[in-house]
């Protein structure tokens, strides 16, 4: 065995320990970051799911919008912990076949999209309702659980039916020479990769902007009621105490 190595063998030796370090340590956060952040969730997912299915919650829309939103962000957590578990695999040398990462890598981004858009609307059905409970006191229409089931079946169709292109054009692409780093993303046809692009854009953008802009708005449209209404309440109270001081003037 030689004993004798050059500088440049040490040192490349060491990189490798290095990256091999790196590597594991990388591994390692991609498995008990994701399971603990489900396992985590579960009891406060699971407590919110009983008290928000008693009927005194469900009579309200809002209580249909947040019990969706604690299932949906249980099984958003669980698609995830298996999409980095899968990319986990891969890093350490599971060796699949191309068409079984295709599929695993097409469904489980799919879904994940999916459900992560589907909690960007519902967060925006929560705060309109929170908008048309503060502008209509006294009214109920936009409040029927009726009228919020049938918001969830229209979004659920709309948000699944708009992502659905990327279950023919996601693909798990490995980015490194030995194939142990792989990503899932969209692939589409250079005969219409401009259109697909911006499609892709589009969908993408309009699901994550649209409900941004429209809580923003909301949140202003809050803010000046309730300052429209301390101003209000501030100058009623001035005219009360002013008449008060001209009864006591006159006495």
């Amino acid at each position: 065995m030689n004993m004798n190595k050059s500088p440049d063998e040490t040192l490349k030796q060491g990189r490798n320990r290095s990256w091999l370090l790196v590597k594991f340590l990388v591994m390692i956060f991609l498995i008990l970051f994701p399971l603990l952040a489900f396992v985590v969730a579960i009891p406060s997912n699971l407590f919110s799911f009983i008290t928000l299915r008693r009927q005194t919650c469900l009579r309200n829309g809002i209580g249909y919008y947040l019990l969706s939103l604690t299932l949906i962000n249980q099984i958003s957590l669980a698609f995830l912990a298996a999409r980095l578990i899968h990319l986990t695999l891969i890093m350490s040398g599971f060796q699949s076949s191309g068409k079984l990462n295709d599929i695993f890598c097409k469904l489980v981004s799919y879904l994940l999209t999916c459900f992560s858009r589907l909690t960007y609307w519902l967060g925006l059905f929560v705060t309109l309702e929170r908008v048309y409970t503060t502008i209509f006191l006294s009214k109920r229409w936009f409040k029927q659980p009726h009228i919020a089931r049938r918001l969830l079946v229209l979004t659920t169709i709309v948000v699944f039916l708009s992502t659905a292109y990327e279950l023919f054009f996601m693909k798990s692409l490995f980015i490194s020479q030995d194939g142990n780093i792989a990503m899932c993303i969209p692939l589409f046809p250079t005969e219409h990769q401009s259109m697909w692009v911006f499609i892709h854009q589009f969908v993408s953008i309009s699901h994550f902007v649209v409900p941004l802009l429209i809580n923003i708005g909301c949140t202003g449209i809050i803010l000046w009621i309730v300052i429209k209404t301390k101003m209000n309440i501030r100058v009623q109270y001035q005219c009360e105490y002013f008449v008060q001081n001209m009864k006591k003037f006159f006495k």
